[in-house]
């Protein structure tokens, strides 16, 4: 065992002159001592060759049990031990009932309640979760019995009946287990029997109901509440061998969601917070990855080409290694991204979080003893690691004071610490990357657009002033030439609605007067008079009238029906309504072009009906038939106007 006392930090170590002849560093590649242009990744701070630790990367967490500054490195052995680590010291060992099967550590308690907080580390063991605060026990959590399934139960009583023999009460059950239901142990032992006699003495000294069954804990993991800080209030998420996935309360007494799954869980990881939007990525022995998204199973699952070995979460994929020695990376959606094949098998994954850059990588650790690291984003392969031997369990996280610190156990029981270099902390940067081919550092000229888009945003930034006035400038001049055709528009009545000014006129008595227009006859829709032939009457549009006109074109041709539809929409009743129609008398023949209105009343509708018959088809497409609701004798505008678009006639094509 080789140890340095205490871990060294990177900034001494830094500081260090290498020695002169070459060392044999586990880095590959990336050594200050054979290349000093680049500097060292990962720096050497601890090893122990014989520490004869057996654990995966599920039993390996890093914690301050006594809520101090120096983190812990807490160990759940297979050899029934809880190891805990200080610095390069071990400096206690809990024994446990049984073997862990997992290990993980949270915060119970709101920061809002004053005094220390503790995290709790919790053991899952068999069927129950160990948990210790401050390296004592705490409390138990024992995972509730289910009850057997209803088939199940009905097959049993029909043999104890003897209404089906045991032979048929095993195939029975063979189709209940192959359709996914977890039977109990009680029919479990039925299916081990091969002979007819035993099966039958066995069903004839089990008769009665079926017990409740007592599941097991398959893997565990820990989300967080509501808040995603480090010293957040979390809570436990437990996979059973039952095929469910359990989410607990902060203080492991009750449960406070259930999820039933098609298969039995092997690993699992979370993302997000518990009352805001969180995911619990599932790998199942059946080959398929479960996303509960926000309380919700997603539909589909993510079919993998062989069984998984470990699942982490990346910013923005799903990393999930397979026994085909494959990566494959998931879309949050779901979503195939990608596959990384690797040289030989994958023996665990874990993710690089760098907090003071914010920057991710995912660790690959496979069976020859090699620890890649991949870029999160681009999935380019940044450094490598070589162990002496495969590494069974891996964890990066704060270890004593030291922010990035990677611990691996190799299969032979070894501890190795690592600490990742603060002069390449950054991932994202050229100081964790290999050294690329000639061809790659030859720099790429810089097209001449680019150079024409850069001269472009000089010449706006110098400029700026000068184009800010012409742009409004140009604005002003789009608002003027909007309002001036809004205007024009209003006073030539172009539309099918007519608007009153607040003048009345009032209609004269005599027919004499329309010769001599009043006086208060303006050319707008408040026009009250119009000049026709002797004896005919004047229309009348008092303050308040507004007129609606719309026409409708019926028939195939060359006779159409054209029906034209007066609405007064305003408060005011209009008088004597004159409605002229305007048309090429080479194109149409029309034998009434003018209606008169006697009186229309507020929200009333009139409708006039005249027959319109296509002499010339070539004529027709561009000559529209135009009506006119007139007003003022003294106006030349009318009041409202329509122009009809008249249909092909169909006869006149044919013919």
């Amino acid at each position: 065992m080789s140890s340095r006392g205490s871990l060294r930090s990177p900034s001494s170590a830094a500081n260090i002159d290498p020695p002169p002849t070459p060392a044999t560093s586990g880095i590959m590649g990336l050594s200050t001592d054979s290349n000093p242009k680049k500097p060292v990744v990962w720096l050497d701070a601890y090893d122990n060759p014989v520490a004869s630790i057996r654990a995966y990367s599920c039993h390996v967490a890093m914690a301050s049990v006594d809520d101090n500054a120096d983190n812990n490195l807490l160990i759940a052995d297979m050899s029934q031990k809880l190891k805990v680590f200080a610095n390069t010291a071990l400096v206690r060992e809990i024994p446990l009932l049984e073997v862990p099967v997992a290990l993980c550590t949270y915060y119970m308690d709101d920061d809002s309640i004053p005094g220390r907080r503790p995290p709790a580390v919790a053991v899952a063991c068999e069927d129950s979760v160990y948990i210790y605060k401050s390296l004592r026990p705490f409390s138990k959590f024992t995972l509730p019995p289910f009850p057997p399934y209803p088939a199940e139960c009905t097959y049993w009583e029909q043999a104890s009946t003897g209404q089906i023999d045991p032979g048929k009460l095993s195939e029975k059950l063979v189709e209940l287990k192959a359709k996914g239901v977890h039977l109990s142990s009680k029919s479990l032992n039925l299916l081990r029997i091969d002979d007819a006699l035993q099966m039958f003495q066995y069903v004839e000294a089990h008769k009665g109901p079926l017990p409740h069954t007592q599941t097991s804990i398959t893997c565990l993991a820990v989300i967080n509440k509501c808040k995603e800080e480090e010293r957040s209030v979390g809570c436990l998420v437990i996979g059973t061998e039952s095929s469910q996935v359990l989410v607990l309360e902060p203080s492991a007494t009750s449960i406070r969601g259930r999820f039933q799954l098609k298969a039995p869980p092997v690993v699992m990881n979370c993302t997000g917070t518990l009352d805001v939007d969180y995911k619990i990525v599932v790998a199942c022995r059946n080959q398929c990855v479960y996303i509960i998204c926000n309380g919700e199973l997603t539909g589909t699952p993510l079919d993998l080409d062989a069984q998984a070995v470990g699942v982490v979460i990346g910013s923005k994929y799903i990393f999930v290694g397979c026994m085909n020695d494959v990566v494959y990376a998931f879309q949050l959606r779901g979503r195939k991204s990608l596959a990384l094949v690797m040289p030989c098998a994958i023996s665990c994954l874990e993710i690089l979080h760098h907090q003071i850059t914010s920057s991710k990588a995912l660790l690959v650790a496979l069976s020859n003893g090699e620890v890649r690291v991949y870029s999160d984003v681009s999935k380019t392969l940044l450094s490598t690691i070589q162990m002496p031997s495969a590494v069974t369990a891996m964890r990066y996280g704060q270890y004593g004071r030291e922010n990035g610190t990677l611990v691996l156990i190799t299969e032979s029981g070894a501890l190795y610490v690592k600490i990742l270099s603060r002069v390449s902390s950054n991932l994202s940067s050229s100081a964790g990357i290999p050294a690329l081919s000639p061809e790659l550092e030859v720099p790429l000229p810089i097209p001449k657009k680019h150079s024409l888009y850069m001269d472009q945003v000089h010449r706006e930034v110098e400029q700026s002033p000068s184009m800010h006035r012409t742009f409004q400038r140009e604005v002003f001049k789009l608002r003027l030439q909007t309002t001036r055709a809004f205007v024009q528009a209003f006073t030539e009545q172009r539309g099918q609605i007519s608007f009153t000014t607040p003048k009345i006129a009032s209609p004269p008595s005599t027919a004499s007067s329309s010769s001599s227009p009043p006086s208060n006859a303006t050319a707008s829709a408040s026009v009250s008079t119009i000049a026709t032939a002797a004896s005919t009457p004047v229309a009348s549009l008092t303050s308040g009238a507004a007129l609606w006109l719309a026409a409708q074109v019926q028939g195939l041709g060359p006779v159409f029906h054209l029906k034209l539809t007066v609405e007064n929409a305003g408060s005011q009743a209009a008088h004597n309504v004159p409605v002229a129609i305007s048309h090429d008398l080479h194109a149409y023949s029309i034998p009434r072009t003018f209606f008169e209105i006697p009186v229309l009343l507020p929200g009333t509708s009139q409708r006039l009906e005249c027959k319109v018959q296509c002499l010339d088809q070539r004529r027709a497409a561009t000559s529209p038939i135009t009506v006119y609701v007139c007003g003022s004798q003294a106006s030349t505008v009318p009041v409202v106007s329509a122009v009809v678009e008249m249909p092909a006639a169909a006869l006149l094509l044919l013919g």
